[in-house]
């Protein structure tokens, strides 16, 4: 009925630099992203250290704004790359402390800390 209606839920978009992440539905839930990157630009290792997960959840903009339906993260994400592991982690900004890594789905880990978003941690990622 609310689509015949035009009614649609509410969608933001939170971008940092050419990454964006889409926040939808009345709970503001992460649904999607993409990133605009150019693999040579990543930083390639053997091995990314495996966040300790300390819980599961959903991934939800904490105070969703009501005047704009885009939020400027202020940052540069920076991506690093474990072919070996199939792992990319996308970090949001300087070195951060006190990281709490939550399961998202089987391929999706977020590091969140104090001050917001700190990691996406997706796995089983092949690059060709």
């Amino acid at each position: 009925m609310d689509a015949a209606l035009g009614i649609t839920s509410p969608k933001w978009l939170a971008i940092a630099d050419t990454l964006v992440m889409v926040f939808s539905g009345r709970d503001a839930s992460l649904t999607a992203f993409d990133a605009y990157t150019n693999i040579d630009l990543w930083t390639r290792t053997t091995e990314l250290a495996t966040p300790e997960v300390v819980g599961e959840g959903t991934v939800r903009l904490s105070l969703p704004p009501s005047d704009t339906d885009r939020i400027d993260m202020g940052v540069v994400p920076s991506f690093q790359y474990s072919e070996r592991q199939a792992r990319l982690r996308i970090g949001f900004g300087r070195q951060r402390h006190g990281i709490r890594h939550y399961a998202v789905s089987d391929c999706l880990i977020v590091g969140i800390d104090d001050d917001g978003l700190a990691t996406l941690e997706l796995s089983h990622l092949r690059v060709e």
